[in-house]
């Protein structure tokens, strides 16, 4: 078999979601990581929640403060029971790692659905992947394809890696090496196995099935501009402010 398939289960650790850092939310006079933790504390115990996650991944970063993964759990909770999208992903990360609880599979899948149920690519992302390998019951590819392909709308490059695993080797899927090799280009370099995967499996391809993938994935970029940071030709022609 030419090449090897690489597969690896990564839970994406980022408990700060939505890649802005946790300084925007919890504004600070100074930029000492205590005065942070403080400013950050008074809002958050006034009851916002945004401020009560962000407090959580002070206390598990042990930014300014000393590392508690218990206070960490503490805030995310305060957050979740407002329905914050972030706090409910990060306390099913803190359930599915183990940090500080004990490492609990199914309570992880229950605040991974809840953040999913809010559209959160990352919180179906994870949750296929409880699904793809069974840890929370028998396996079911059929729900964990459905995760991964939700998420991959979304722009997810890890579903899309998932995905491509999955029609590479014929789980929960007919295999279909095509579809799998456009997964594999539409990630690109945005998933570190990604481009060694569509390489390798391109060797098992015709030329003509090659530019079939490429094709394929050329039309789902061109129909989803915005996961790439381009407008839609008719909205950059309106006059109309979005």
């Amino acid at each position: 078999m030419p090449g090897v398939k690489l597969s690896i289960r990564v839970l994406c650790l980022a408990v700060c979601l939505g890649g802005a850092p946790v300084w925007a939310e919890c504004p600070s006079p100074a930029a000492d990581a205590t005065a942070h933790f403080e400013t950050c504390r008074n809002l958050a115990e006034t009851g916002d929640a945004v401020a009560q996650r962000q407090l959580g991944t002070l206390y598990q970063r042990g930014a300014g403060v000393a590392p508690s993964d218990e206070m960490a759990l503490t805030w995310y909770r305060k957050a979740a029971a407002q329905g914050d999208t972030g706090a409910l992903y990060n306390l099913g990360v803190m359930y599915d790692s183990g940090y500080g609880v004990e490492q609990d599979p199914a309570a992880a899948a229950r605040w991974y659905r809840k953040a999913a149920d809010k559209g959160d690519a990352k919180a179906m992302y994870n949750l296929g992947l409880l699904y793809e390998y069974g840890l929370t019951g028998a396996q079911d590819y059929e729900e964990a394809m459905r995760l991964y392909q939700q998420a991959a709308e979304l722009g997810e490059p890890w579903a899309q890696f998932a995905l491509a695993l999955l029609y590479d080797k014929g789980e929960g899927v007919e295999r279909d090496p095509v579809r799998a090799y456009m997964w594999f280009d539409i990630v690109g370099e945005r998933h570190e196995h990604a481009v060694h995967n569509r390489d390798s499996l391109g060797e098992e391809l015709t030329a003509a099935q090659i530019e079939e993938a490429l094709e394929m994935a050329r039309q789902w970029r061109a129909q989803r501009p915005q996961l790439f940071g381009e407008q839609p030709a008719e909205a950059a022609a309106s006059p109309v402010a979005p």
